[in-house]
């Protein structure tokens, strides 16, 4: 979001200015504060370790009617979800890493057009 939203800051500068007269130096101080209120917030109460949730219960080998309980389809082994606990490197060269880079190029970049258009 912030990414989609940050070509729209200087359409908020040119109200902002027309509306109130800031200055620009006005307008790249308060932007500038929202930066290091972010960076601040998220050094000190990002966690130092991912979330793992718990593991299930184990299941019964059998219900009370002596058969076999239904169970959800297995996960497929080998697939994305373990990259996670991969090195950064292995993370930044995956398929789905370079999927999602495109994906918000492409959708940047038209939000850009979009808003420089209008």
């Amino acid at each position: 979001t912030c990414f989609e939203l940050s070509t729209g800051v200087f359409w908020v500068f040119g109200e902002l200015d027309t509306n109130f007269g800031l200055k620009r130096e006005q307008l790249f101080l308060g932007y500038a504060f929202v930066g290091v209120y972010c960076l601040l917030t998220g050094a000190t109460l990002w966690p130092d370790a991912p979330f793992r949730q718990a593991a299930p219960p184990p299941t019964p080998a059998k219900n009370e009617n002596g058969k076999a309980p239904v169970t959800a389809r297995p996960a497929v082994p080998g697939r994305h979800a373990a990259l996670m606990d991969k090195p950064l490197l292995t993370q930044v060269c995956s398929v789905p890493f370079v999927y999602v880079t495109l994906f918000l190029t492409v959708h940047i970049f038209r939000q850009g057009f979009l808003l420089g258009t209008l």
